[in-house]
């Protein structure tokens, strides 16, 4: 995906730099993009830097931002993870809970060689390594994934995902930024627990949630 500015465009982008100080910017970037959506302003401005991302660098950091919003239901977790496709193309969005690893991740499969005709063992991308590297993969119900949490918790930390099935060992790059959502797994209707660690009631591993940027606990 490409954009052309015209020098008109040029223009109107240094005029509204140079008169509004960074954080007008941002707040008016946001509300032109999900100001219809009412949540804390932060998580906005959170997913608006998490699609513009990070510089490369001498150190060899990720460019990717991970964020995880983990909340009650109701809290507009899923229209949050669906805005970000309107404002970033090539983003992708799956229902985590009801997806395989296949889906997700990455399968080892048959496949037939254009070429030659021949069927061998490949990789099959999932979604995370389908979703290029300057857009987000948002994971709805990350909590609800049966498959296994070890592949994304190596694509968040690394921008690698690595299989090894049957005959078939290789490597995928995941360099995209991964936007999750996630509810609590006990309460009623699956509610946070007031006064109980959110650690202990998303189903996820301390190391896992490391890999996360930013946690929102709505």
């Amino acid at each position: 995906f490409t954009m052309e500015l015209t020098t008109v465009d040029k223009e109107e982008v240094k005029t509204f730099a140079s008169e509004n100080t960074l954080e007008d910017r941002m707040t008016k970037l946001c509300s032109a993009w999900i100001g219809r959506l009412l949540c804390d302003k932060e998580i906005k401005s959170a997913m608006m830097l998490q699609a513009v991302g990070a510089p490369e660098n001498a150190f060899g950091h990720r460019t990717g931002i991970h964020i995880l919003l983990a909340g009650d239901p109701g809290t507009a977790k899923t229209l949050l993870l669906h805005a970000v496709s309107e404002i970033l193309p090539g983003s992708r969005y799956i229902d985590a809970s009801a997806a395989t690893a296949a889906g997700v991740t990455a399968s080892a499969e048959q496949i037939e060689d254009f070429y030659t005709g021949k069927t061998r063992w490949g990789l099959r991308p999932g979604i995370i390594a389908l979703t290029p590297k300057d857009s987000v993969c948002s994971l709805d119900e990350l909590n609800l994934y049966k498959g296994d949490l070890g592949d994304i918790h190596t694509a968040l930390e690394s921008g690698k995902i690595t299989k090894t099935t049957g005959p078939v060992k290789g490597t995928l790059r995941a360099d995209c930024s991964i936007l999750a959502g996630a509810n609590p797994m006990d309460g009623d209707n699956k509610k946070f627990i007031v006064g109980r660690p959110f650690t202990k009631q998303i189903g996820m591993s301390i190391p896992m949630l490391q890999r996360f940027d930013l946690i929102f606990v709505l």
